[in-house]
C-alpha cells in the first residue's frame, strides 16, 4: 500500500492540465488538425469542469502514488484523491501510453 501525499490545488490543477495538453513529439504523438484540437480542448474543459463540481474551500488534496497500477503509463500519468466534504472523495485518474 502506498501512503496517500498532500497537494495543493494549483499543484493538482496544473498536472492534470499539463498532462491532457500534452501532444508528443514528431515521433509518437498526437497530431490534430486546428479544428480537432479546439474538440479536444472543448472536451477537456468539459472534463474539469464536471472535476470541479466536487472542488470547494474545504477539498483536500493528496497524490497517490501507485507504481502497480491501474494503467500503463508511457508518456504520461495523474492520480489524485479528493476528500471534497464529508460524503464525497473523488479519485481522479489519466494515463498516456502507446
Amino acid at each position: 500500500m502506498y501512503p496517500l501525499l498532500q497537494s495543493e490545488k494549483n499543484e493538482f490543477l496544473n498536472d492534470v492540465t499539463d498532462k491532457l495538453n500534452f501532444r508528443g513529439d514528431k515521433g509518437a504523438g498526437l497530431n490534430l488538425s486546428e479544428e480537432n484540437e479546439l474538440e479536444l480542448k472543448a472536451l477537456q474543459q468539459k472534463y474539469l469542469d464536471y472535476i470541479g463540481r466536487f472542488i470547494n474551500e474545504q477539498t483536500k488534496y493528496f497524490y497517490y502514488s501507485d507504481p502497480d497500477g491501474p494503467g500503463y503509463p508511457v508518456f504520461w500519468e495523474y492520480r489524485y484523491v479528493l476528500f471534497a466534504d464529508n460524503e464525497n472523495i473523488v479519485l481522479v485518474y489519466g494515463s498516456a501510453s502507446d
